[in-house]
C-alpha cells in the first residue's frame, strides 16, 4: 500500500524549490560576465589626464579582480605635450550588492618636455630653455567604493583611493641640470624644479563608467 505524502510535505517541497534558486540569486553580489570600463576622472584629471580603460573578472559571488591600461597625452597645467603608460591590477570585495571595498597597485611612466625660465647657480643670471621631464610612480592604496547597475548591462560609480607611493623624476636635456625655475613660476615638488626621488602621499579619485557582458 503506498502512503500518499501529507499536504504539508507537499507544501514544503513546493516552497523549498521557490525560494532555494531565489536565495542563490540574493547571494550572487556580483553580477556574473566580464565587464569593461573607463575611469572618468583619469580623464579629466589637470596633472596628468590619460585616456583608460579596463577588464574586471568576477572570481567568487563577493570578489573580483581588474586590470587597467593608460595613455597619457596632455598637462593642463603646464599647457606641454605628455606621452607615457600606466598599468594597474586591482581586487574588490563587495560587501554589499553596491558597495565594495579593496586595494590595489598600479605603475606609471609620463614623458612631457618643459620650456622654462631658469636661474643659474649665482641667482642671478639666467636663461630659457626646453628639456625632458620623466617621471616614474609607483602606488599602493586602498580603495572604496559604490557602484549602481543601469538596467542589466550598464554600470557606474564613485570610488575613492588613499595610500603610498614612491615618485622617481629626471631631467633630461637642459644645459645645466642645477639650475632651478624662476621663483615666480610654476614650481612643485615633481612638476617643476629639482630632480626628485621620494615617498608620497597617493590620492586615487575615480568615476567609474563600464558595460557587463554576458557570461
Amino acid at each position: 500500500m503506498t502512503t500518499k505524502p501529507a499536504p504539508s510535505t507537499k507544501m514544503l517541497a513546493l516552497v523549498l524549490l521557490v525560494t532555494i534558486p531565489t536565495l542563490k540569486l540574493a547571494a550572487q553580489t556580483i553580477p556574473p560576465g566580464v565587464k569593461i570600463f573607463t575611469n572618468a576622472a583619469r580623464n579629466i584629471s589637470v596633472l596628468h589626464p590619460s585616456a583608460n580603460i579596463g577588464v574586471e573578472f568576477a572570481v567568487s559571488e563577493r570578489i573580483a579582480l581588474s586590470t587597467d591600461i593608460g595613455v597619457y597625452y596632455y598637462h593642463y597645467v603646464l599647457d606641454e605635450p605628455t606621452d607615457g603608460l600606466s598599468l594597474a591590477a586591482e581586487g574588490r570585495y563587495f560587501f554589499r550588492r553596491k558597495w565594495w571595498f579593496g586595494a590595489g597597485i598600479s605603475g606609471s611612466k609620463i614623458n612631457y618636455t618643459s620650456y622654462d625660465a631658469l636661474v643659474h647657480e649665482d641667482g642671478e643670471t639666467g636663461t630659457s630653455q626646453s628639456y625632458s621631464v620623466n617621471k616614474g610612480l609607483l602606488l599602493a592604496y586602498g580603495l572604496f567604493g559604490y557602484r549602481k547597475y543601469v538596467g542589466k548591462r550598464f554600470f557606474f560609480g564613485p570610488q575613492l583611493g588613499l595610500g603610498l607611493g614612491f615618485m622617481d623624476r629626471k631631467i633630461v636635456g637642459r644645459a645645466s641640470p642645477e639650475d632651478r625655475s624662476v621663483p615666480i613660476d610654476l614650481n612643485i615638488k615633481g612638476v617643476r624644479g629639482d630632480e626628485w626621488d621620494n615617498i608620497v602621499p597617493a590620492v586615487k579619485p575615480g568615476f567609474i563608467f563600464g558595460y557587463r557582458f554576458s557570461k
